[in-house]
């Protein structure tokens, strides 16, 4: 028992649980709060990306998520899209297109809608101009003038030297050129847009960039502070 007790009293703590620890780490990072729109807002959406995020299943303990999700099916008007390694029970009930990919390889997809939405000139500029440093050169943080912005490494124009084309990122995603190309588009076309994104998407080494990734997709078409986004 004096053993026991010995080892419990010096026993490492811990922080922080399996379940969000990185993405509560990250976001405030990215947007210098943890806060996001009312689930109920879901319903002044046209189109809805789910990461990895299946509230049909993780939310049925009195979240609300699987009833704002119901009323945002009914209207009609809007799509949603899931993007997930697994068929999960919202993709099969709720979504008008499952996009599978390999597991972990989000960020690789979110840097090659990126470039897309760059290349193609279908970023928000003026919101990013306003509200966002780092994005480009023009307006990267002081003291940081020199580093690579979010532009350059997507374009390749950075220090690693490689574009993240959908070329890029088909064979580490599984998902075709094609269906890139399409999503980056439908995505930066349709607003207001909701992407959301599940706690799996950062359970992973390096897992808060994961969610910092997604998290620019709604940054880089100007779907933030508004219904809907």
């Amino acid at each position: 028992i004096a053993a026991v007790t010995n080892i419990d009293a010096e026993h490492l703590n811990h922080y922080g649980t399996y379940s969000a620890a990185q993405i509560a780490k990250a976001m405030p990072y990215t947007y210098a709060a943890m806060s996001n729109n009312s689930i109920e807002d879901i319903v002044n959406s046209k189109l809805v990306v789910f990461f990895g995020y299946n509230p049909n299943e993780t939310r049925m303990s009195g979240g609300g998520f699987t009833y704002s999700l119901q009323q945002f099916k009914e209207q009609g008007n809007t799509k949603l899209i899931i993007i997930d390694p697994r068929y999960s029970d919202t993709a099969v009930t709720a979504a008008d297109e499952w996009i599978p990919i390999h597991p972990g390889t989000d960020a690789a997809l979110v840097s090659a809608l990126a470039y897309v939405i760059i290349t193609e000139n279908l970023h928000d500029q003026e919101f990013l101009d306003t509200y966002t440093v780092g994005f480009d050169k023009d307006h990267m943080p002081e003291g940081y003038e020199d580093q690579d912005s979010y532009k350059d490494y997507i374009l390749g124009t950075g220090a690693d030297g490689t574009p993240k084309t959908p070329e890029w990122a088909a064979p580490i995603t599984g998902i075709p050129v094609e269906k890139i190309v399409q999503l980056a588009r439908e995505i930066a076309l349709s607003k207001p847009c909701m992407i959301a994104q599940g706690f799996g998407t950062q359970r992973q080494a390096n897992g808060e960039e994961s969610c910092r990734s997604i998290a620019m997709l709604a940054i880089l078409t100007g779907n933030v502070g508004i219904h809907g986004g």
